[in-house]
């Protein structure tokens, strides 16, 4: 009978062991499953931040680009808004990077390399070396930069033979006749519209060259916020297009939403195919950027 307790107590002992190992398992497989979702939530929250800067960068880019194309109009708001642009992205945080995976531990450690020094041998004592007439190697000189490389598709530069003027504003051909109609129903209006349209981006592409580098990554790919100073990427504005118009009234440029000048184009341009960029009461294109 004594044999039979000791069988009846191993057969408790191994189910006790048993629960705990399906237990350990168990609780093994949650702690993975959860350190899972919270590598997937990390790695979302790295995509979307990413996503944010570069959205910021393209931001900047097109702020940037109309400043340059208001500067010949009115340096003071040009200034105003290039700084605007450029707090709003010094704002943004960095891009995350992710984190260095942790490897496992091994299963057993090498014995720690001793720190102790052999003993130094002893000095031996040597005459005073002659003073050297050897010049050091010139430094090598630094290289030249490239010619500039052709621009990229798709950068939205236009024939000169799409380019048209109207009433001394430069713009595409395809909107030369809604530019014309409307000008002639603002004069009619008592507003006296003029300003400025098509910008050739070849003058930008020599700042770029100038302001970020002479690669072909820095003039066409490098974010303008890394230039010094900032300068938009070539391409990133509509006038380059020659589908934008920042007007002026009576000489002076539209700069506020409360200007009457303003107050008539936002009832009338869009009859004539163009929409107002919000943040920029003077820039009217025909897609609102």
């Amino acid at each position: 009978r004594a044999a039979v307790v000791r069988l009846q107590e191993a057969e408790r002992l191994e189910r006790d062991r048993r629960s705990e190992a399906v237990g350990a398992a168990e609780a093994a497989r949650r702690e993975s499953e959860a350190a899972r979702r919270e590598l997937a939530d990390l790695d979302a929250a790295r995509d979307d931040k990413a996503a944010l800067v570069a959205d910021l960068d393209d931001r900047l880019d097109a702020a940037l680009a109309e400043s340059a194309a208001l500067r010949a109009l009115d340096a003071a708001e040009a200034d105003r808004m290039a700084a605007a642009a450029i707090d709003v992205r010094s704002a943004a945080p960095p891009t995350p990077q992710p984190a260095p995976a942790v490897a496992a531990a091994p299963a057993s450690r090498a014995p720690a390399p001793s720190t102790t020094r052999p003993p130094a041998a002893p000095a031996t004592t040597r005459p005073p070396a002659a003073p050297s007439t050897t010049r050091p190697p010139a430094a090598p000189p630094a290289p030249r930069p490239g010619p500039t490389p052709p621009p990229p598709a798709g950068s939205g530069l236009v024939p000169p033979s799409e380019i048209t003027t109207v009433a001394g504003i430069r713009v595409h051909r395809s909107i030369a006749g809604n530019l014309q109609a409307l000008l002639s129903a603002a004069a009619a209006a008592g507003f006296r519209l003029s300003g400025s349209g098509y910008r050739d981006s070849s003058a930008q592409i020599a700042l770029r060259r100038a302001h970020c580098g002479p690669t072909q990554y820095d003039i066409y790919q490098k974010p303008a916020s890394l230039c010094s100073p900032p300068t938009a990427i070539p391409g990133r504005s509509m006038h380059e297009r020659g589908l934008a118009v920042d007007f002026t009234s009576g000489g002076v440029l539209i700069r506020s939403q409360a200007d009457p000048a303003f107050r008539w184009l936002a009832a009338n341009a869009g009859r004539f195919g163009l929409r107002n960029l919000p943040s920029e009461p003077w820039h009217w294109s025909t897609n609102g950027t």
